[in-house]
């Protein structure tokens, strides 16, 4: 604490005034008749969790404690004491305090891809084969015919370069070797028909594993999501600068258009085109928020059938199969999510690996309702504080459940801010990894 109390006239001054303050040391402040506290490191216990506050383990206390929103400075930290558990709060909803992780997953495909084996190549002399790959939709551009040739002496590795190349497939499928008469084949899409099948030659074309991009593997997954203005639908907006940023230029012309109606743009916000809504917002902002407030998540599902997809799970992350390399391959990206944590020795903090998940439509929702366009919110300033991955407002960001056999939901921060079920499961976007406690048990 300084040896002195800074006066300021008001709150106004006492801001400004911030580079005069100690910045390795708390100290306190009088702006007007108002006392002010600017706390460096301000440790506290964990019954009154804030967004923006950092989760570490006390190791001298064997207990997490909370270093308060806003107040973090990591070069000041006493290590030996407290280790950083590489989490912030994000708040509360349904009774649970939800934290993410500071770091971002890498970018993956949902559940992997189906594999395709095709064997029975002769090299001892000359041939050919040939293949028709449907993948991605299985039509149009994306079905393509491919001749196979070699010569006596030739190889396996060969034909895997043509695959891979520019006369072969494109990103959607790629070839690997399994010996010197096989290869299996990766196939991604949205359509169930896609697959290999032979046209010509004497090899032999199987499916040897079917992955999840196009078909259940529970009964977890939903359409559906409930609005602020009760109506159950498969979209519902999260993040308002986002909504606010994209439909400034991408909204609908419409002219006379009410509040019911779809987002319109900033140029139609006008006396010619719009005066009714002009009349009852006076500005585009005000609109904007009285949209998002119809059409925002209703906290975010409050009906029956709806609250089990609020919180993710790891139900997922263990299913594996062994691909024709016998190699184990994960099945979800939910097993990445399974990987996150810290490990403390001797102590059980509930931030191990396996302890976290990708997010529900609560988790999400919690998330990314504060998360905002300059990074400035106090989830992102922890986040930074501790030289984590920023939260972006305007990126993908892969959830928890299914929504069909060939969706999942996401965060729709490259569009419009919205929570959405409708993506397809082999885009490969990044993630989050959030926990949820009791306020009891955390």
């Amino acid at each position: 604490m300084s040896k002195y109390i800074n006066k300021y006239a008001n709150e106004a001054e006492a801001a400004a005034g911030a580079a005069s303050r100690p910045a390795d040391a708390s100290s306190a402040a009088m702006a007007g008749m108002l006392s002010k506290y600017y706390g460096i490191n301000v440790v506290t216990d964990t019954t009154n969790p804030e967004p923006g506050d950092a989760i570490y383990w006390d190791k001298v206390n064997n207990r997490r404690v909370l270093i308060k929103h806003g107040t973090l400075v990591k070069a000041l930290i006493d290590t030996n004491v407290l280790v950083d558990l590489k989490n912030t709060v994000v708040g509360m909803i349904y009774g649970k305090v939800v934290t993410v992780s500071d770091t971002q997953m890498a970018a993956k495909s949902w559940c992997v891809p189906d594999e395709w084996t095709l064997s029975g190549f002769d090299f001892s002399a000359s041939g050919s084969a040939t293949i028709t790959v449907k993948y991605y939709s299985a039509s149009g551009n994306d079905v393509k015919q491919i001749v196979l040739s070699w010569e006596a002496g030739g190889n396996i590795e060969a034909l895997i370069t043509q695959l891979n190349g520019t006369t072969g497939f494109k990103s959607y499928c790629k070839a690997y070797k399994v010996n010197a008469s096989a290869m299996y084949i990766t196939v991604s899409g949205y359509s169930a028909s896609m697959g290999i099948t032979k046209d010509a030659g004497d090899i032999t074309v199987t499916r040897s594993y079917q992955g999840y991009q196009t078909r259940q593997y529970n009964d977890e997954y939903t359409t559906d999501i409930e609005r602020a203005d009760g109506t159950v639908t498969t979209s519902a907006f999260a993040c308002f600068d986002r909504m606010y940023d994209y439909y400034y230029t991408n909204g609908a012309a419409t002219q006379n258009a009410t509040i019911s109606d779809g987002v319109i743009k900033y140029a139609v916000f006008n006396t010619t085109d719009n005066p009714a809504l002009v009349a009852t917002y006076g500005t585009y902002m005000a609109y904007m928020q009285a949209k998002y407030e119809l059409t925002k998540c209703a906290y975010p599902v409050n009906r029956y059938g709806l609250k089990k997809f609020g919180f993710g799970n790891d139900h997922l992350a263990a299913v594996s199969h062994t691909n024709p390399l016998g190699e184990t391959v994960y099945d979800f990206q939910a097993h990445d999510a399974a990987l996150d944590g810290v490990t403390v020795d001797g102590a059980v903090t509930g931030f191990e690996p396996g302890t976290g998940h990708m997010g529900g439509l609560a988790e999400a929702w919690l998330l990314y309702k504060q998360i905002n366009r300059t990074k400035s919110d106090p989830i992102n300033k922890a986040i930074a504080a501790k030289s984590g991955n920023a939260i972006a407002y305007d990126a993908y960001g892969r959830l928890c459940f299914a929504s069909n056999a060939n969706y999942a939901w996401i965060f729709n921060g490259s569009n419009n801010g919205n929570l959405t079920y409708s993506n397809s499961r082999f885009n490969a976007f990044s993630a989050r990894v959030f926990r949820a406690f009791s306020k009891e048990s955390f």
